[in-house]
């Protein structure tokens, strides 16, 4: 049997969905952009499969001190035989802070601004439970790596308050985002994977989200010297 991109990642989602212990979630985290950008003029592209679905990730070192990010996430699962569903579109946009610690180390800090539509059913063995909401998203995103012309690591705390609207009820929530990502290949071309947490920071989680983040890709570089 060939197993492909699609049939891992949907197996890793369907694992974490059935953490959730028994609600439709509403929050697919997606891949933490760390981009680790070297120089003004640096372009990144990427594009992952991930538990949150299709990422499509973009940075841009506009100086050597300011990053531009533009993330996406595409997810449409049809219902399975019994009833789990997900379907999200979400996009964001993100400003940074680039430091450069000696000649490999990276400092960045990005913040930015997302918005997304999701719908999702979960059956938990009782009955099927839906959501279909329309969500906001703020964050602040510190991440501390090294890079080289054949590997990289970061470590990512993500920070993330999250409006979730459904019908005339809205909530708003914050989680806590840990990740660790390593990117291996060649100068201008690199496979990328990543592994991290969704920790909600409430004890009474009305934003029911997917606590776990796996996504693995691959990503392009342009100028970067």
């Amino acid at each position: 049997m060939i197993i492909t991109v699609s049939m891992i990642w949907r197996i890793v989602a369907t694992s974490a969905l059935f953490l959730l212990g028994g609600c439709a979630p509403m929050y697919f985290p997606n891949k933490i952009n760390t981009p680790l950008l070297s120089n003004q003029g640096e372009v990144q592209v990427g594009v992952f499969g991930a538990t949150s679905g299709l990422d499509i990730q973009a940075s841009y070192a506009a100086t050597d001190q300011l990053g531009i990010m533009v993330n996406g996430s595409f997810l449409n699962e049809k219902a399975d035989d019994a009833g789990n569903a997900r379907k999200q579109n979400f996009g964001e946009i993100g400003l940074g802070y680039l430091h450069r610690l000696g000649n490999k180390g990276r400092l960045e800090i990005f913040g930015g601004y997302g918005r997304a539509s999701v719908q999702s059913a979960y059956n938990n063995g009782y009955f099927v439970d839906y959501a279909d909401v329309d969500m906001n998203r703020i964050f602040i995103q510190p991440d501390v790596g090294f890079s080289s012309r054949v590997f990289e690591g970061a470590l990512a705390m993500r920070f993330v308050i999250v409006n979730a609207r459904q019908g005339n009820f809205s909530f708003t929530r914050s989680f806590l985002e840990p990740a660790l990502t390593f990117k291996v290949g060649f100068p201008y071309i690199k496979f990328v994977t990543q592994a991290g947490l969704s920790l909600p920071l409430h004890s009474d989680n009305l934003v029911e989200n997917q606590p776990v983040m796996f996504s693995f890709g691959l990503q392009g570089y342009i100028n970067r010297k």
